[in-house]
């Protein structure tokens, strides 16, 4: 549960603006670990983990639900400049 109190006790960057991204990143993670947890016979703890990180497991699947419907986003290409350094 270590990232998903981190992540509530606001210890990663990006403030408020970037929860959201940060929670979807969390979320797949957090159906992985409830999976586990499950097969391996640890029910109560996957109902931990589930309890403790559903909002992060449902950001990331808004954000899925929004990548299969809309497409996927062009990544940005940036130049990079190769000049000598002195």
């Amino acid at each position: 549960y270590k990232v998903i109190q981190k992540e509530r006790s606001d210890a990663y960057p990006g403030g408020p603006e970037h929860r959201f991204d940060r929670y979807a990143v969390i979320g797949a993670p957090v159906l992985f670990w409830t999976k586990s947890a499950y097969r391996a016979g640890l029910y109560r703890t996957a109902m931990g983990v589930m309890w403790t990180g559903w909002p992060m497991f449902l950001a990331a699947s808004a954000r899925k639900m929004k990548t299969v419907i809309g497409g996927a986003t062009r990544a940005e290409e940036i130049a990079i400049n190769s000049s000598p350094s002195a």
